[in-house]
């Protein structure tokens, strides 16, 4: 599926992912979190009202955050994992909106200088796209929007542009974190499940999502 350009000011605009989600979502620590938006590298939207205020991810925010992770998975360096987003963020401005399995569509040719680079054709432009970079576009489509949490994906939907990509009880817009605050003031799940037409299985999903993400 692709995002309209239209979609994406809204979509980038708005912080909406809490840090301890994108934490658990991508596999990077909080204190690492806070290294990346100190040194922006990616850095998030603080809320106003200063230090100790909560950090919050736009989607475009967590799509880098889980491109970063994989790229120093690979052993890179801050320097060149800066270098390699700000590579995708030029050549590809949409490209944390984007099905990025539309990729593979282009004509990719790996070529032997310089190594492990692929090139990529455009109307009057060819550009080295680095292997590790288009490494790094597979693997997000692999894993889809849920990322390290993506066992989850049958009952937990992410999509930008569906409340900012906070998750939600798949096939719904009902935030997971919603049915989590419910049950915290003590509503019961059956009326929870009545009220807002979900069955059992979702509602303790989305629990479960909600905890292991806290």
């Amino acid at each position: 599926m692709r995002y309209r350009k239209a979609d994406e000011p809204k979509a980038t605009a708005r912080g909406a992912l809490r840090s301890r989600m994108v934490a658990k979502l991508s596999g990077a620590s909080l204190r690492q979190l806070g290294y990346w938006h100190r040194t922006r590298l990616i850095k998030a939207r603080a809320l106003p009202g200063g230090p100790g205020q909560p950090r919050l991810y736009s989607w475009e925010d967590y799509m880098k955050v889980r491109a970063a992770k994989k790229l120093q998975h690979e052993g890179l360096t801050t320097q060149r994992i800066r270098a390699h987003i700000a590579f995708l963020d030029h050549e590809f401005p949409d490209w944390p909106y984007r099905d990025v399995r539309e990729f593979a569509h282009r004509a990719m040719i790996q070529v032997s200088e310089p190594r492990e680079a692929y090139v990529t054709a455009r109307p009057g432009l060819q550009a080295v796209f680095p292997d590790l970079a288009f490494g790094v576009l597979s693997e997000l489509a692999s894993e889809g929007a849920l990322g390290q949490m993506r066992d989850f994906e049958a009952f937990v939907a992410m999509d930008p542009a569906v409340l900012s990509g906070n998750p939600v009880v798949r096939g719904t817009r009902i935030e997971t974190r919603f049915v989590f605050s419910l049950v915290e003031r003590n509503f019961p799940e059956p009326t929870i499940r009545d009220i807002y037409h979900l069955t059992t299985e979702q509602v303790s999903k989305a629990l479960e999502f909600e905890r292991l993400a806290a």
